[in-house]
C-alpha cells in the first residue's frame, strides 16, 4: 500500500513539474508575441500610413509629405526644423499638423514600448545605450529629474537640442512616467510647435514677399 501510495506521489509530482515547465515555455512565448508586437506594430502603422497618403493625396503633395516624414524622422530636431521645412514645401497648415502628430506618436510610441528591448537589440543596441547615456547627463545636467508633465511639454516646445519625439520618449522613461502621459506630451507638444514654427514660418515669408 505504501508502495503504491508512492508511486501515485511520484506520478503527480512528474506532472507538476511538466505543467509548471509548459506553463513558463507558454507564458515565455506568449511575451516573445507581445514584445514582437510592441516593436513591429509602429512601424506597421507608419507604412500603412504611408500608403494611405500615397492612394489620397497627387503625386506633388505625397512627394511633398514624403519628403517631411522623412526629415521627421532622421533629424536630431522636431517639429522645428521638419514644420518650416513643409510650409516651404508649400504644405497646408493641418496637413502638416496631421502629418507630424502621427509620425512623432508612433516614434514616441515605439521608444516607450521597446525602451528595455532596444539597448539588447542586435546592431542598435549599442547606439541606443551611448544615446540613452547621454540623455541620463543631459537630464541630470539640467536638472529635469522632479520635472513635472507640463515641464516635459514646455522643453518638448523649445527649440533645443535633443527635444524631439525620440528624445521625450526617453527623458520620460527615465522620468518613470506613465506611457499615456508621454503620449499626451507628444501630442499636445506638436500640435502646439506645429503651429507655433508654421506660423512664424508662414509670417517670415510674407514679411519677404514670397
Amino acid at each position: 500500500m505504501a508502495k503504491k501510495n508512492k508511486a501515485i506521489m511520484l506520478r503527480n509530482s512528474s506532472k507538476s513539474r511538466i505543467g509548471k515547465y509548459h506553463n513558463k515555455h507558454t507564458f515565455l512565448n506568449n511575451n516573445k508575441l507581445i514584445y514582437a508586437a510592441k516593436f513591429i506594430t509602429p512601424i506597421a502603422i507608419l507604412l500603412l500610413f504611408i500608403g494611405a497618403v500615397y492612394l489620397v493625396l497627387d503625386q506633388s503633395t505625397f512627394t511633398s509629405v514624403f519628403y517631411l516624414i522623412s526629415v521627421e524622422l532622421v533629424a536630431p530636431f522636431s517639429f522645428e526644423v521638419s514644420a518650416p521645412i513643409a510650409v516651404g514645401l508649400g504644405l497646408s497648415l493641418p496637413v502638416i499638423i496631421i502629418v507630424l502628430v502621427v509620425v512623432d506618436v508612433l516614434i514616441t510610441l515605439f521608444v516607450v514600448w521597446n525602451y528595455g528591448l532596444l539597448e539588447r537589440a542586435p546592431g542598435i543596441g549599442k547606439y541606443f545605450i551611448k544615446f540613452d547615456n547621454k540623455m541620463r547627463t543631459f537630464v541630470k545636467e539640467h536638472k529635469l529629474e522632479k520635472i513635472s508633465m507640463i515641464g516635459l511639454f514646455l522643453y518638448y516646445l523649445s527649440p533645443l537640442s535633443l527635444s524631439g519625439a525620440f528624445s521625450i520618449g526617453i527623458v520620460g522613461k527615465l522620468l518613470q512616467m506613465d506611457n499615456w502621459k508621454i503620449i499626451a506630451i507628444t501630442i499636445a507638444g506638436t500640435i502646439a510647435g506645429t503651429i507655433i514654427f508654421s506660423t512664424t514660418m508662414i509670417g517670415l515669408l510674407a514679411l519677404l514677399g514670397f
